[in-house]
């Protein structure tokens, strides 16, 4: 018997970009998306994708629904109509006319179960308003808790706890990031669900390279939570000549980054911003080193997990990281972990340590790699979601 998925997101396709004018959102979390997406549809499975984009190109204040078959991910994608108005007016129209999309495309397609992405009002109340009238199991992806996210709007954090107490008792079931998130949610219903990495096997047989140089590589959003700050602090203490510090990513910050860096006028300090997927991996697979720098006193760091790890895995690098999520918990044996206060030392006495002759991390290196390559794969991964649905 099939069984039919609703999965309710703001998900970027390739198509979705082109047709409505969309390029700046986040790689990471899209990508968190359309691997969830694969590993749910597979064999007896039907996915159908709701993402109620709502911005439209500059031209247009309308546009259509949209619907169409992505081979990429395996799912039927399915865009809202759109009426651009105003950035507020927008995200409450988008929200109600989404809510008419998906029980009208219910009636069409009977589904089983509704997966939303986060407490977000675009994504969550439609679904929960579906899996009352409908009779519609109700399954959180929990990534964050976004109401202890400190940069981010107050009514995006406000909205998202209330809408958190009100579905809360109505879950059929949660996908959760990391196992403190399921301390947030009622039902006993859950599964954790890391995320997937996007460096394959073919990717590091064509890695040949090899040099004297060791890289350093901070990659992730460029903001204080993440910890940026706190890597170029590390720069200055470090006096290696053989070192080579890297920096990938974007965010409100990248300008005044950029700037730091000329000034700083240090041939050791490479910034690349954004990089496309393919140029981003194989810089991935030609660091040594790896650094996750984020704020582990934060509320929102316990509640989150940097699927960046997933990648410096399967890499096969050295990770430091802030003792922050349930690393500790879970990942002790994987990654190096530190307080923030002595991790630009633990950084400084790594790179002292490090050679690629005769590395001391290399056990660590390799039980990290292992268990990301067995436990983080699409199989396994959707047949716990799918355990997960059946006992909703």
């Amino acid at each position: 018997m099939i069984q039919t998925i609703l999965y309710v997101s703001l998900l970027f396709t390739d198509e979705i970009s082109e047709i409505y004018g969309i390029s700046d959102y986040s790689l990471a979390g899209n990508n968190k998306k359309k691997s969830i997406i694969r590993s749910i549809a597979q064999k007896d499975t039907e996915v159908h994708v709701v993402s109620p984009v709502f911005k439209t190109t500059e031209s247009n204040l309308y546009c259509a629904s949209q619907s169409y078959f992505d081979e990429d991910i395996g799912a039927h994608i399915h865009i809202p109509p759109i009426v651009d108005l105003h950035p507020v007016f927008n995200y409450i129209s988008t929200t109600i006319i989404s809510t008419i999309y998906i029980i009208h495309l219910h009636m069409r397609i009977n589904f089983d179960s509704v997966i939303f992405y986060n407490f977000q009002l675009i994504t969550a109340l439609p679904s929960f308003i579906l899996s009352k009238f409908m009779n519609t199991n109700l399954v959180v992806q929990f990534e964050d808790a976004v109401y202890y996210d400190t940069e981010s709007g107050y009514l995006l954090r406000i909205s998202s706890m209330l809408l958190r107490k009100l579905l809360n008792r109505s879950l059929d079931g949660a996908i959760c990031v990391n196992t403190n998130l399921e301390e947030l949610i009622y039902t006993d219903n859950t599964v954790v669900v890391r995320g997937f990495p996007s460096i394959n096997t073919d990717i590091m047989d064509n890695y040949n390279g090899c040099t004297d140089t060791i890289t350093v590589m901070f990659a992730g959003r460029l903001d204080e939570l993440r910890g940026i700050d706190l890597f170029l602090s590390s720069i200055k203490c470090i006096d290696e000549d053989n070192i080579q510090f890297w920096i990938s990513g974007y965010g409100p910050r990248t300008d005044e980054i950029k700037e730091y860096i000329d000034r700083l006028n240090d041939d050791r300090v490479s910034f690349f911003g954004t990089l496309p997927e393919d140029e981003y991996r194989k810089k991935l697979v030609t660091a040594d080193i790896f650094v996750n720098f984020q704020k582990q006193d934060e509320k929102i760091s316990y509640y989150t997990f940097p699927s960046k790890l997933l990648d410096y895995m399967a890499c096969e690098g050295v990770i430091l990281s802030t003792n922050m999520s349930d690393l500790e918990k879970e990942m002790n044996d994987l990654v190096i972990l530190e307080d923030e206060e002595y991790i630009v030392d633990r950084l400084s006495e790594m790179v002292q340590k490090y050679s690629r002759s005769d590395n001391p991390y290399d056990q660590q290196i390799q039980r990290a790699k292992n268990w990301v390559m067995f436990d983080c794969t699409l199989e396994r991964q959707g047949n716990k979601v799918q355990t997960m649905l059946a006992d909703t």
